[in-house]
């Protein structure tokens, strides 16, 4: 369906965006809530479209690398977040940081219940 195709896309589209945002991170001056933000983005549809495709199904490789990719940015976010020295409003950190959290706790909890299907 139409939708399903724009999903597609959309997904596509966003990965370009994570991509382009890890090279940047990489190359220039790292912004750690700016890369949060863009790892969140994609994070959220790329989950949402895996789940319906895999059904109950046991993650693959990639779902893996994408849950090891929201863990390890949520951790690395708070070492090396400076809280002391941000200009940015500590509410607005702390529950973006969190819904990242409490998504990627929510969905490998989810995965590893699930039968081997």
């Amino acid at each position: 369906t139409f939708h399903i195709k724009t999903g597609k896309i959309y997904l596509i589209l966003l990965s370009v965006v994570l991509l382009t945002g890890i090279i940047g991170a990489l190359l220039f001056k790292f912004r750690p809530f700016l890369f949060l933000l863009t790892v969140l983005v994609f994070y959220t549809p790329f989950v949402g479209i895996r789940t319906l495709k895999l059904k109950q199904k046991k993650p693959k490789l990639l779902d893996n690398l994408v849950y090891a990719l929201g863990l390890i940015t949520v951790i690395a976010y708070f070492y090396f977040f400076d809280w002391e020295a941000a200009k940015m409003n500590k509410t607005v950190v702390l529950s973006t940081t969190s819904v990242l959290l409490i998504h990627v706790v929510y969905d490998l909890a989810k995965t590893s219940i699930l039968p081997n299907g």
